[in-house]
């Protein structure tokens, strides 16, 4: 509980490779030939390649539009006309990749509601629930429900990429299930990270050196996201940036200026030096997302890229 935020029990946790992993190995379990699973659009680019991999392209993926116009606004009565008989599940990410959004309590309240009459399985991504800055909602640091499976990943919550610890957290025998699979596939953990880390989340003082870190992590995140998306609408205003509540990304649309984010972004890195994701990757066209991640404490590098995009817009031939 004082590690992860929550009260649960050690039989509903498993911890594994990173977060991906695990959430493959869930869909694993869950899905079978002629299920539909809904995901949102935009969402995470990977869950969509993991859904086919695990299922053989078995199972039919549905999309609930959380955006409207250029404004974050998931309608829960979309969400109910889209599970069928053959739902077996809903994916959510928040705060959102691309996006930066995050459903708010009352809203997570319906969507939880919605799947349990549904008899469907709740799959909450947590991976930027560290990275909130001013709303920062109670389902993020409570246990979940019996139709709920919540997975974090260690990567993003302490900052430590490329060490592929995450956690699993769900009913006692779906966490069993997910188990079976890992052991399968992977023999084993990553035994000397989990050490490491065991060895440090155990010690008081490191913890309370978590704690501020990731207070001081919050403020910093959010004035640089606040910059960026500034800088954005002031400097290129035929692009419209939704504002991030979370994360460390700006999702903006572009439409005016070109509709396909493919050529966009294959432009921009030819002609500009400047990698960002297209939209049509998390299932939306027409926007594009931009990771500050990498900068937060070189701003001046933040600046420098978006008069680089401003310069293309500026000479681009449409």
């Amino acid at each position: 509980e004082k590690i992860i935020g929550r009260k649960i029990s050690k039989d509903q946790i498993i911890v594994g490779l990173g977060s991906t992993d695990l959430t493959s190995a869930l869909l694993k379990v869950i899905l079978d030939e002629g299920d539909e699973i809904i995901i949102t659009s935009p969402g995470y680019l990977n869950y969509k390649r993991q859904i086919e991999i695990e299922t053989n392209m078995k199972v039919k993926v549905k999309y609930w539009s959380i955006i409207e116009g250029e404004e974050f606004k998931p309608k829960i009565e979309e969400l109910y006309d889209l599970i069928g008989n053959k739902t077996k599940a809903l994916i959510l990410t928040s705060p959102g990749n691309p996006d930066g959004q995050i459903f708010d309590q009352q809203m997570y309240k319906s969507i939880v509601e919605v799947a349990s009459e549904k008899s469907i399985i709740l799959i909450l991504d947590q991976a930027y629930r560290m990275f909130t800055y001013e709303l920062d909602p109670e389902y993020l640091h409570s246990p979940p429900s019996e139709n709920e499976v919540h997975i974090c990943t260690f990567s993003k919550e302490l900052r430590i990429p490329g060490w592929r610890v995450g956690y699993l957290i769900a009913d006692e025998e779906l966490v069993r299930a997910v188990e079976t699979v890992e052991q399968a596939r992977n023999l084993t953990p990553a035994s000397l990270q989990q050490e490491i880390l065991a060895t440090l989340l155990l010690d008081n003082a490191y913890l309370n050196k978590i704690r501020s870190f990731y207070e001081k992590g919050r403020k910093l995140y959010k004035d640089v996201a606040d910059e960026t998306y500034n800088l954005l609408r002031r400097e290129i205003p035929i692009f419209i940036p939704i504002k991030p509540m979370g994360g460390f990304y700006i999702f903006f649309n572009h439409q005016r200026f070109m509709q396909s984010s493919k050529i966009f972004c294959k432009k921009l890195l030819e002609e500009m030096q400047i990698a960002l994701a297209p939209g049509l990757d998390f299932g939306l066209e027409g926007w594009t997302r931009l990771s500050f991640a990498p900068l937060v404490l070189e701003t001046s590098k933040i600046r420098e890229g978006i008069e680089r995009i401003k310069k293309f817009v500026e000479i681009a031939p449409l």
